[in-house]
């Protein structure tokens, strides 16, 4: 699978509390996972209907993260650093790590005539990786540096329907 960057909501999962109070999205992300995936079809090759499942990696590269207001937030930087009483910050800032992980994946092609067809794949993509967040806080009359880093899963579900031409 190669696609164009896809874009995804980030909910930091150790906040519930926090979210509900203040809404889900902490930020966000574009990704692109590249994937390649063996297919094991399981009808007899001469068939015109061909399903398929499969299992493969992906890397994903991870680039243009946001924060939003709900995480640039001193009640949600104090969640973060433990409760160490945060009355202010400035300059929140999160980057996501790059991720190895596996593709399960499944689907059917069908040929309309000898030479179009269609597609149809859903992708399920074990995307884990690590935020590191980075903030300018005030502890007390003590103002510098907070630096946190929390697990984040993404792990979407891909749809793509397709049509192909043989020639």
């Amino acid at each position: 699978m190669a696609a164009t960057p896809f874009e995804h909501d980030i909910n930091l999962p150790i906040l519930p509390s926090v979210n509900s109070a203040l809404g889900e999205k902490t930020a966000s992300t574009k990704h692109l996972p590249p994937t390649v995936t063996l297919n094991y079809y399981m009808n007899d090759a001469s068939s015109k209907f061909q399903s398929y499942i499969g299992f493969g990696l992906n890397y994903t590269i991870i680039f243009e993260e946001k924060v939003t207001s709900n995480l640039d937030n001193p009640a949600v930087i104090d969640v973060l650093a433990g409760g160490g009483a945060i009355s202010g910050i400035s300059s929140t800032d999160i980057e996501l790590e790059d991720s190895f992980g596996v593709t399960l994946h499944a689907g059917f092609d069908y040929a309309l005539t000898d030479e179009i067809g269609i597609s149809f794949s859903y992708y399920k993509l074990d995307i884990d990786t690590e935020a590191k967040v980075t903030t300018t806080s005030t502890v007390g009359a003590y103002t510098g540096p907070l630096v946190a880093t929390v697990d984040v899963d993404i792990d979407p579900s891909v749809l793509m329907l397709g049509l192909s031409y043989k020639f």
